[in-house]
């Protein structure tokens, strides 16, 4: 009888923490801050009380001979994207402080949002794209990264250097997004499936060549840039969600 009482108390328990994970999870909200997200297939995230996500887009022209952008087997970019030449779209939140909740330890990279400084906890750094010299096509629309956007592509980033990949953080999980993978592989989320993706730029063939300082997502960079990204998909969706 003890065993059993034991058994169901355990059970009990564990439903009911099932249930204040659940509800936290429902409440979850992004965090302060004005920083940026790839945008995904299914677009940017859900708009909050105080903010909406606003878009915009880099084309990158990168280059033309023997064009050779390479990418993962699977890839949700949203926009167009091909060996030669692609589409770079983002998610900004341009308003600081929408929430008290601050972005959590762990090992994560987001963009750097135009003209401010990187959220509290972050470390910045900058990537530079070697775009295609000969008749470039570079244009860029809408709310992008802060970074230079002439001829080549210089785009900064914030990163999460301290904490632990296998320590879950809340984000809102209404819809698929992504955040940078930093180090060696992707940060949890409650609630959340995370899957490695990549994207690779074929740079322009003669020097200067691509450059990078400071702190920036997982990426190899010397001919060409390749970046990691994870994607993460909900593991429990609500009655309402069309995804």
């Amino acid at each position: 009888m003890k065993c059993l009482l034991v058994a169901l108390c355990l059970a009990a328990s564990s439903y009911a923490y099932k249930l204040d994970l659940d509800i936290d999870l429902e409440n979850a909200v992004w965090p302060k801050g004005a920083y940026g997200l790839t945008k995904p297939e299914f677009g940017c995230p859900e708009p909050e009380e105080g903010f909406t996500w606003r878009e915009g887009m880099r084309f990158h022209d990168t280059e033309d001979s023997f064009p050779d952008n390479q990418w993962s087997d699977i890839l949700h970019f949203y926009g167009n994207y091909g060996k030669n030449n692609m589409e770079q779209h983002f998610c900004m939140k341009t308003t600081d402080q929408t929430s008290d909740y601050a972005w959590p330890q762990g090992q994560y990279c987001l963009f750097r949002a135009s003209n401010q400084a990187c959220p509290a906890g972050f470390r910045d750094g900058w990537i530079k794209f070697d775009d295609e010299d000969s008749f470039n096509s570079n244009h860029v629309s809408g709310e992008v990264p802060h970074g230079t956007y002439d001829h080549n592509t210089l785009i900064w980033y914030c990163c999460k250097t301290q904490g632990f990949h296998d320590v879950p953080m809340q984000l809102p999980r209404h819809k698929p997004f992504y955040l940078f993978k930093h180090g060696d592989r992707c940060q949890q989320v409650a609630g959340m499936h995370e899957n490695e993706e990549w994207f690779q730029w074929d740079s322009e063939d003669t020097p200067p060549g691509n450059e990078y300082a400071g702190s920036v997502p997982t990426s190899v960079i010397g001919q060409n840039v390749r970046i990691y990204y994870c994607y993460y998909t909900p593991k429990f969706r609500r009655p309402d969600s069309r995804q």
